[in-house]
């Protein structure tokens, strides 16, 4: 890898590098996708149980999309009950209205 980064005259990335573009990559993708969920929910075009379940999720830093899933119980399970629809419902209305002033 590094007599190929040579003849074409760049330095290989160190695993760190790889590992922050690899993460940034994965938000540029992932944002998007909960942005539509989240507007679908909120429009009642798409069922909160449904539209949770095709968001974007990973064991690691999930970035502005933990907000989806921290109403996760303890032992990782969710209850997909009324509790669980309006914790969804709400982290839509964040994730869409990340400034508590611009709902003002």
């Amino acid at each position: 890898m590094q007599r190929v980064a040579a003849e074409i005259g760049g330095t290989p990335l160190s695993e760190g590098e790889v590992q922050s573009r690899m993460q940034d990559e994965w938000l540029e993708n992932a944002i998007p996708v909960a942005r539509l969920v989240a507007s679908q929910i909120l429009d009642g075009k798409l069922d909160i149980a449904e539209g949770w379940l095709s968001l974007p999720y990973r064991d690691t830093n999930l970035g502005p999309l933990k907000i989806f899933f921290e109403h996760d119980l303890p032992d990782s399970s969710v209850a997909f009950d009324g509790s669980f629809r309006a914790r969804v419902l709400a982290a839509a209305q964040r994730f869409l209205n990340p400034d508590p002033a611009s709902r003002e």
